[in-house]
């Protein structure tokens, strides 16, 4: 039985290359680690990540993580489809609920500063959804 391709949405190229060429890099420099398409689903990406920033942050003479961004690979196939992304993040000290609002807060800004659409209610456990900037 052969699939049906995905159709790609006409902002798919636009919020993903703004996410892997500005927002990306530009969080990297704020100490987060930034990854896109990553892993099968959010529960083996945050696991992985977290394991990340604790080999990262025990490594001597390495930058400290201060928490991480992404989506995974079925986020990928929402953001084809729609050209809308939920970006997941993570301070390194989750339990802490103002440390997460402030990794979102980054987030929040450095894609407003690309000027990606941004939809986030300030809530350190909802993701951000992310747009093109003409999107409705």
């Amino acid at each position: 039985m052969r699939h049906k391709p995905i159709q790609i949405h006409n902002d798919y190229e636009i919020v993903k290359g703004t996410l892997k060429h500005d927002v990306f890099p530009e969080l990297r420099k704020h100490k987060i680690l930034a990854r896109m398409n990553f892993e099968c689903c959010s529960s083996c990406a945050s696991y992985a990540l977290c394991e990340d920033m604790k080999r990262i942050n025990t490594q001597e003479n390495y930058r400290k993580i201060i928490g991480a961004v992404f989506y995974n690979r079925q986020d990928e196939d929402h953001l084809k489809r729609t050209g809308i992304v939920h970006l997941k993040y993570m301070a390194v000290d989750d339990d802490i609920n103002d440390n997460s609002i402030e990794i979102g807060t980054l987030i929040k800004t450095i894609s407003e500063k690309f000027k990606l659409k941004i939809t986030w209610d300030g809530s350190p456990h909802k993701a951000i959804t992310v747009s093109a900037p003409n999107s409705n």
